[in-house]
């Protein structure tokens, strides 16, 4: 994550931390993960997509977008953190490479969403569909 996307406000630092529990007797994982929920960085992080598209579509076989699954700590959030405004931010960037890259492919790795242990929210399908 470049430094001014850390500091600017409208990016809200454009990270927040990431807490991986594995399991019993595991070793838990730490990451970040960049606030796509954010309509700035979002922008951004499109912008980006775009500039690449110019470089790459056609000479690479395609390009693999973060993977869908992230667990924060809802209860400590400051950045506007809801499931289902995540879920849009992540449509919308899947939305998005597959109108730019139209010689490349387009991979995201759907295994799970926040919030969806039972397909309660429809997620899954629903980006399926829309995708």
């Amino acid at each position: 994550m470049p430094f001014y996307l850390q500091q600017g406000t409208k990016y809200q630092g454009g990270l927040v931390a990431q807490v991986d529990n594995p399991g019993e007797g595991k070793a838990q994982g730490y990451g970040w993960v960049a606030i796509q929920w954010n309509t700035a960085l979002r922008k951004r992080y499109q912008d980006l997509l775009f500039e690449l598209v110019k470089e790459f579509d056609g000479r690479i076989t395609g390009i693999n977008l973060p993977e869908t699954a992230i667990d924060i700590d809802m209860k400590q959030d400051k950045t506007g953190f809801s499931c289902d405004r995540y879920f849009a931010a992540e449509l919308d960037n899947i939305k998005f490479a597959r109108q730019v890259f139209k010689k490349s492919y387009v991979v995201q790795y759907v295994n799970f969403w926040p919030c969806e242990w039972d397909n309660d929210h429809q997620y899954i399908p629903n980006e399926l569909q829309d995708a």
